[in-house]
């Protein structure tokens, strides 16, 4: 009886999640089936794994900031946020699930007009970084997710600091966790 009410009980929860993993629309059909070959074959593991890995949750808090951020940028620069049509133009098929995942999870859509290019090495990274910084006159904007108290990391500071002295406006976003210490450190 009790085992009855157990195998009924994971039976409902495999369908239901199978149901959720078909119906993203922001993964591509091999990650979908990968999710549900996962949920199949690890028996109760496998739903386990899919909620720590396969769903992303944030928070009411920061789903309302988001969206919220999202309605004050449509409303004054919708430009910023990209479109769908800009994604079709710009992306090759192949990439377009891996875009569309990202506009999912952030509000900001794919815009045309960027550019970007790999650079041979990471000294040739820096190098021409901190020259792009050295060369900035009005704003530099930096986003790092680990901020290392390393070569690249003090590099990187130091020129933002030079560039503010300078009268240049510079804003620096960092993961809380990853950067602590250089967020903490006098530089």
């Amino acid at each position: 009886m009790l085992l009855d009410i157990f195998l009924t009980i994971h039976f409902i929860l495999l369908i239901l999640i199978s149901l959720r993993v078909l119906a993203r629309h922001d993964l591509t059909s091999p990650a979908r089936l990968a999710w549900i070959v996962i949920l199949f074959i690890l028996p109760y593991l496998g739903v386990v794994v899919y909620w720590m890995f396969g769903e992303v949750h944030l928070g009411r808090d920061f789903t309302r900031e988001r969206e919220q951020t999202i309605d004050r940028l449509r409303a004054r620069n919708p430009e910023v946020l990209g479109s769908h049509s800009a994604l079709v133009q710009a992306v090759k098929p192949e990439y377009r699930a891996a875009f569309a995942y990202s506009a999912n999870a952030t509000g900001f859509h794919t815009t045309v007009g960027n550019q970007a290019e790999l650079m041979a090495d990471a000294s040739e990274t820096r190098r021409r970084m901190i020259a792009d910084f050295d060369a900035a006159t009005d704003h530099i904007h930096v986003l790092y997710y680990i901020w290392l108290i390393d070569g690249m990391g003090i590099d990187t500071a130091q020129a933002l600091i030079r560039a503010a002295k300078r009268g240049v406006t510079c804003c620096a976003m960092v993961d809380g966790m990853g950067s602590r210490k250089m967020v903490r450190s006098k530089l």
